[in-house]
């Protein structure tokens, strides 16, 4: 799967600016592609459990990035993801 990341923060909430050692060591980005899964040595296919739009947590390490038009990505296998955020809902 593709992931598009999330700037890096390199100012905190409180206005200190962070050094690149004290930066998070976790990645947050937004699942741009995802393949058809992982196929098994018995011929069935293990579907992803993403889907394009999700926004995902993963290690900091994880995958291979590239750069496109300006846009920090990274190529990833499932197993690469910490996590699934839910998405933010508005009370009316």
């Amino acid at each position: 799967m593709i992931v598009r990341l999330y700037p890096e923060q390199e100012v905190s909430p409180g206005g200190v600016i962070l050094p690149e050692c004290a930066r998070e060591t976790t990645q947050k980005g937004v699942v741009e592609a995802v393949g058809p899964g992982i196929l098994l040595t018995n011929g069935q296919r293990v579907p992803v459990g993403v889907k394009k739009g999700d926004h995902v947590i993963l290690a900091k390490w994880a995958g291979t990035q590239f750069e496109d038009d300006g846009e920090k990505y990274v190529i990833v296998w499932q197993h690469d993801l910490l996590a699934v955020l839910k998405p933010e809902t508005t009370e009316d």
